[in-house]
């Protein structure tokens, strides 16, 4: 920690014991080195005083000259510290306000626009996670410590990330780089196809029989990959008759093998973003929050304009989504326009709930394999 703001601390009553001493300490070596010099200070003066008068004289102009030198120290020592706090609690709130980038301007430490951007890259490529919100705290020109608060699906608890964000850009901690979802989860999420026996899980048969042995008070996530892509109004029927199960990410197809592969796979949550946004956002993206359209008749073409939503939504915010670690903007354009080409379809699923449940999906004839990918204590049972 620097000194001025130790200093201030110790001003205001709010340092600790040993920040205290480490002032005082400061301080005193200041007073020492004044008092050395003052008497160690000479005055080069012509000749030497013959009488004693004269000596008097000399000894009284030299004292004075001392105790101006002295306040001259002194004055200088609280001006440099005056102007460091200054920088710090008046220049640099300006210059980041009026400037740079303050996402602290709107008034509160919550920053609605990263939140947001954050939860729609979490609902495209990371499976088991689900942002809540991002604080912020200033910690210099420019510079901030983020704390991210994530829904933690796989183990259905609540858990804080740490970031920075400086002009160089927005890193989180590497966890939060892990959780793309593997090239390799499903048969046919991308081109060439994967066998099954390249694929992490089961027989959905087998799974089903494994998920029959479980206890009641577990729930479970399961990776399901489909035998042929489903359509959105496929899927939506197929969601429809286990209203139970969170399909919370629906893996979407964005190549078909004849155009340049894109990765990292994309898909959507089908519960939805947690957050609302600014009302431009809603009018720009109507479909982006799933919630308000769960009476839709058609859900088929509600998921389908919902995953359209998020992929331009990071389109149009490339600088922002390539800051975070995100692909470039020109994956979610070619994704883009290759779904509005194509239309959406789903290769496969992640989806948790109950085992039994679980494990009657299984036995859909669109099931071609399965992977347990997490289990833990239900909900229903938890105190």
């Amino acid at each position: 920690m620097k000194f001025e703001t130790l200093y201030e601390r110790y001003r205001s009553g709010t340092a600790t014991p040993e920040e205290a001493e480490l002032v005082e300490e400061e301080l005193a070596k200041y007073r020492l080195l004044t008092d050395y010099v003052a008497e160690h200070d000479e005055l080069d003066l012509p000749g030497g005083p013959e009488t004693g008068e004269e000596r008097g004289e000399v000894r009284r102009v030299r004292q004075a000259v001392r105790r101006v030198r002295a306040g001259t120290v002194l004055v200088a020592f609280v001006l440099v510290l005056l102007a460091l706090l200054a920088w710090r609690f008046a220049a640099v709130p300006l210059l980041n306000r009026y400037v740079l980038y303050d996402p602290t301007a709107d008034g509160d430490n919550y920053l609605d626009s990263l939140e947001l951007e954050v939860a729609v890259l979490e609902s495209l490529h990371f499976p088991e996670w689900s942002s809540q919100t991002v604080y912020a705290q200033e910690t210099g020109l420019g510079s901030y410590d983020l704390t991210l608060y994530e829904s933690d699906l796989a183990a259905g608890e609540w858990t804080a990330t740490k970031g920075t964000m400086d002009l160089a850009g927005i890193r989180f901690e590497e966890d939060f780089y892990r959780r793309w979802v593997a090239i390799n989860q499903f048969t046919r999420g991308t081109y060439p196809y994967y066998a099954t026996e390249q694929v992490p899980g089961h027989s959905p048969e087998e799974t089903a029989a494994a998920l029959a042995e479980l206890p009641d008070y577990l729930d479970a996530t399961l990776s399901l990959s489909f035998a042929r892509d489903l359509s959105m109004e496929e899927f939506a029927g197929l969601a429809g008759r286990y209203p139970d199960l969170r399909f919370q990410w629906v893996g979407v197809r964005i190549n078909d093998g004849e155009r340049r592969q894109l990765l990292p796979l994309a898909g959507f949550d089908a519960a939805g973003l947690s957050m609302l946004g600014a009302e431009e956002d809603e009018e720009r993206y109507p479909f982006l929050w799933l919630p308000l359209h769960r009476e839709d008749s058609d859900l088929g073409k509600v998921y389908t304009g919902h995953f359209l939503a998020l992929l331009g939504y990071q389109a149009e915010r490339a600088v922002l989504v390539e800051k975070i670690g995100g692909p470039a903007g020109s994956y979610y354009r070619d994704a883009l326009c290759y779904v509005e080409e194509n239309g959406a379809y789903t290769y496969g699923v992640y989806v948790s709930g109950r085992p039994e449940t679980l494990a009657a999906l299984c036995g859909e004839a669109e099931a071609e394999w399965v992977g347990i990918e997490s289990l833990r204590l239900s909900a229903r049972f938890e105190s």
